[in-house]
């Protein structure tokens, strides 16, 4: 609430882009100082409570788990992002930014799927031991690659085989040329599929954080180069599959240190049956429906979600993708998203042990 604000004042004020970038910087510095002179205040430092020593020791901790995790993120996300975006002002028009940014709206409705799943992983992967539950640790790995990537498959196929009538329905007909974009960005959710979500919580968990920093410096280092042959040679293209390359090697890396370090391995084979059973749904539903032309775009869509989710729950129950009692953890972990709750306890009626 405040940083929009701030933001929005020091604009008026004369900042113009400064004013944004000075609103959301101020706002950072605040609440973190704001948050650190509550703990401080709240501790109540005598000879039963904690010592000032051993509340900067922790905070030194604290400072080591965390500091390379938001170069990491400034580095290899935030940082590389905006120069793809500065190299493509230079050599594509506005108009197919635009487009760029439209799939790029769209394509952030899978988060809202993929946040809860992340948030439930980290802590989950730092309450284990790996000197004493190794074997936990490799099997927490495996169900948390499937559960994440049989949530989101389904998703992440519907848009793409109707990523122009979602383009259309929502931004309008003008935006029609980024139907294209919007298949190509959504293919990122794909490598959930090898581990994207957990093999980097699993590694934040454990307190690996230096070697996240270590696995995500190679974003910049190939990024910055290749990004800059790519988008010049193929304009908004080049955005798009840089973005689609540059996660790659970091994932490998972090992939072969879990594996090395912990044992834990991608389950390849269900990967490969979650991907059939989605794109059989999602495009015997595309085809089907494409003869109902009668249908507002908002109906067609709504079907076509309804319709893919139905027969990709046959089939996973067919390809025995999924089991009865997985199906139970699957609920705990998605319970605050209704529409998926109701899904899993129709597949629950038909699932076997």
């Amino acid at each position: 609430l405040i940083q929009p604000i701030l933001s929005l004042i020091l604009v008026l004020l004369g900042f113009q882009a400064l004013g944004m970038i000075f609103g959301i910087t101020l706002t950072g510095l605040g609440i973190g100082t704001v948050g650190m002179l509550y703990i401080l205040l709240k501790t109540k430092l005598d000879e039963n409570k904690i010592t000032w020593v051993e509340l900067f020791r922790t905070m030194k901790e604290l400072v080591k788990f965390g500091f390379p995790l938001g170069i990491s993120t400034s580095l290899s996300d935030k940082a590389l992002t905006h120069y793809f975006l500065f190299i493509a002002a230079l050599y594509t028009s506005e108009i197919m930014i635009g487009y760029f940014n439209a799939a790029i709206k769209l394509y952030s409705l899978v988060s809202y799927i993929v946040t809860p799943i992340s948030l439930v992983l980290l802590p989950t992967f730092a309450k284990v031991d790996q000197e004493k539950e190794p074997k936990v640790l490799r099997t927490l790995f495996k169900y948390s690659t499937k559960y994440s990537y049989f949530l989101i498959a389904p998703i992440s196929f519907f848009m793409m085989f109707n990523s122009k009538l979602l383009i259309i329905g929502i931004f309008g007909n003008a935006f029609l040329p980024a139907w294209w974009m919007l298949i190509l960005v959504t293919l990122e959710s794909l490598f959930i599929g090898f581990g994207t979500l957990p093999v980097w919580q699993l590694l934040i968990g454990q307190g690996k954080t230096d070697k996240i920093l270590k696995f995500n410096l190679l974003r910049p280092l190939i990024g910055i180069p290749v990004g800059l042959i790519l988008i010049s040679e193929f304009g908004i293209l080049g955005l798009l599959v840089i973005r689609l390359i540059v996660p790659i090697f970091p994932l490998i890396l972090a992939l072969i240190e879990v594996r090395r370090r912990y044992g834990a391995h991608n389950p390849t084979k269900t990967t490969l049956k979650i991907n059939c059973a989605a794109i059989i749904s999602g495009a015997l539903i595309f085809f089907v429906i494409q003869f109902l032309t009668i249908l507002s775009i908002y109906i067609h869509l709504v079907l076509s979600l309804f319709f893919i989710l139905l027969l990709y729950s046959i089939s996973s129950i067919g390809l025995k993708i999924i089991k009865k009692g997985e199906i139970e953890q699957l609920m705990q972990l998605c319970k605050e998203i209704q529409f998926i709750c109701w899904l899993l306890k129709f597949m629950q009626k038909f699932a076997r042990d």
